[in-house]
């Protein structure tokens, strides 16, 4: 058993705990982080597609649009740590940072490491923090209504301030498996039930046997979510990427974490894509009108020209063949035997190319957790417990979530920062 005490205990070496360290190293905190998995920061090495879209440089009001309801809980921690707070800290450490489309925020690098490893020589390099990896903390040990220590398997370890920084459950082999929230369940906490959030949806296909042989994007789409009422639940545009499972993306995470609760649930939920947004129903139909005509022609060599080739005209290859599978027509069929039903099919098809949601792709793949510790539980002014002193909570253990686009790593960094300032 262990005799040191600390001033402050880092349950969790991942986005929001290495900050919280940072924060309290600063102010002069003697700091010990656990870490269960045998090196730190797993998940942001791996942000961003490796690249690391470290935040968002919206300002705060449009920044916190994209926060959910409960936003106004951000409002201390994002006031005391920030976007210039954070690239600011990250020039200090030697990462230089630039703003690509949409206000996110990437190191110039373009290479998450190096956002990781910044982070990891500071306190690597200061006296007032020590880290120790491999330990799994099973419980918080409470004197009373205070919190003075944590469990491991094998040991236990003293402190003024514990702070979890566990995550959530979203890519459980970088280590983020709930085991923050088991702790908070043994404290009688509230928690909101995760679900996986900003995640590909699986689909059913216009048939069983239709896949695409290898994943496509679709550019400029709109995607509206309907429930078996046929109302409007949610609805996003932008680019979409169709897989052999179903649809990803950056406009499907977008709307998963809308609908992640009622995809959980197994609410009967289908997907209703327009795949030529800008062009009304009835131009597009003229469109189609004249070429299927143009290669049907008697008088023209190509007289057998099959449909596939005509649809081509509006829609890649890829597509193309998605949308004559969802209207049931054979893509080897010529243009002189398609029928004026048929060819409103083919509209149908890419007006409103609906698709059942199945399922998502669960947590092996969620960028985030959609759920966690709820907020009623914590003081957002200082993120310490209401119900023991000197437990703090940070990051997506909390019910905290956001869009895609730089804005969660920009909660988890902040949550972090504030949770060590005041431990």
């Amino acid at each position: 058993m262990a005799t040191q005490k600390w001033d402050i205990i880092v349950v969790g070496g991942g986005s929001s705990g290495l900050m919280c360290a940072i924060s309290a190293v600063k102010a002069g905190k003697r700091v010990l982080i656990l870490e269960k998995m045998p090196q730190l920061g797993l998940k942001l090495r791996i942000s961003g597609q490796g690249r690391a879209n470290i935040g968002n440089t919206a300002e705060l009001k449009r920044f916190l649009e994209h926060c959910g309801t409960d936003f106004r809980f951000l409002y201390p921690s994002f006031h005391t740590f920030f976007t210039q707070e954070l690239i600011a800290l990250l020039s200090e450490l030697g990462v230089q940072t630039k703003e690509e489309r949409g206000g996110r925020l990437f190191p110039q690098s373009e290479k998450a490491q190096d956002v990781f490893l910044a982070l990891v020589r500071y306190l690597e390099a200061s006296e007032h923090c020590t880290i120790m990896k491999n330990q799994r903390v099973q419980s918080v040990i409470c004197e009373g209504e205070r919190a003075v220590g944590v469990r491991t398997e094998k040991e236990e370890f003293y402190g003024t301030s514990i702070v979890l920084a566990t995550g959530g459950l979203s890519y459980p082999r970088t280590g983020s498996t709930g085991d923050g929230l088991l702790i908070c369940e043994d404290l009688s906490f509230d928690i909101e039930t995760p679900v996986p959030a900003l995640v590909g949806f699986k689909c059913r296909f216009p048939n069983s046997e239709w896949r695409f042989d290898e994943s496509f994007v679709a550019k400029n789409a709109n995607v509206m979510v309907i429930d078996a009422n046929q109302k409007k639940i949610a609805e996003a545009f932008g680019e979409i990427e169709f897989t052999s499972f179903g649809v990803a993306g950056a406009t499907i995470l977008t709307l998963s974490r809308q609908i992640a609760r009622r995809v959980a649930a197994k609410e009967p939920l289908r997907l209703v894509i327009d795949l030529k947004p800008s062009v009304e129903a009835k131009k597009l139909d003229v469109e189609l009108i004249e070429a299927i005509s143009k290669v049907s022609s008697k008088y023209n060599k190509i007289t057998f020209k099959s449909v596939s080739s005509a649809v081509r005209s509006a829609l890649p290859q890829p597509l193309v063949d998605l949308c004559l599978a969802y209207a049931e027509i054979d893509s080897r069929k010529s243009c002189a035997q398609i029928t004026s039903e048929a060819r409103k099919a083919i509209l149908r098809s890419i007006k409103s190319l609906t698709l059942t949601i199945e399922t998502t792709e669960g947590w092996e793949r969620a960028v985030i957790t959609r759920g966690g510790v709820s907020l009623s539980e914590v003081n957002p002014k200082t993120l310490e417990s209401k119900k023991k002193k000197g437990l703090y909570l940070c990051g997506e253990l909390l019910d905290l979530d956001a869009d895609t686009g730089g804005y969660n790593l920009q909660i988890a960094f902040s949550t972090g920062w504030l949770a060590g300032q005041n431990a």
